[in-house]
């Protein structure tokens, strides 16, 4: 990321009741354009295979490389149609805006972008969108036509199983 780049959103953020899940979720309190990079996700990296571990908060970097979010991006969560994206950017993994974003509107980004296999993590999504996978299970499970129609939102570990 760049060193000049400021994270102009990360103050406008706040948790709230999810409209996806009977949990928290991330908001933002002002407006943000597209290709806007929304806040830097800061926490711990873990190298190892997090598959059969419960720990709903882990994000998957790498293969058997995961950071534990310590911030409020802990908060983010899953739709099948979302206005974000994960993205690694001079080492640095960030949360992007990939559309136009309303004031008050959740933050979301597709949790099968980043995650190879949630194993003991999948879950049943509640995004409710035309395109909605039913059960969001990780990246290895979805068809080619999915795999392709997500790949400028993939991470770059899981673009080599395209």
């Amino acid at each position: 990321m760049d060193p000049s780049s400021k994270l102009i959103y990360e103050k406008q953020l706040y948790v709230s009741l999810s409209n996806f899940c009977n949990g928290k979720g991330l908001f933002t309190s002002q407006k943000i354009e597209q290709n806007e990079i929304i806040i830097e996700i800061i926490g711990d990296v873990v190298e190892d295979d997090l598959t059969n571990v419960h720990n709903p908060y882990a994000l998957q970097i790498g293969f058997r490389k995961y950071i534990i979010p310590k911030n409020i991006t802990r908060y983010i969560n899953h739709s099948c149609d979302p206005n974000c994206k994960i993205e690694i950017l001079n080492d640095k993994i960030v949360l992007k805006s990939i559309k136009k974003i309303n004031e008050f509107e959740e933050l979301t980004y597709n949790y099968n972008t980043t995650e190879y296999d949630l194993g003991v993590d999948s879950f049943r999504c509640g995004c409710k969108s035309k395109d909605c996978i039913g059960i969001v299970k990780g990246f290895k499970y979805l068809s080619l036509e999915r795999k392709i129609k997500l790949a400028n939102l993939i991470l770059p570990y899981l673009k080599i199983l395209i």
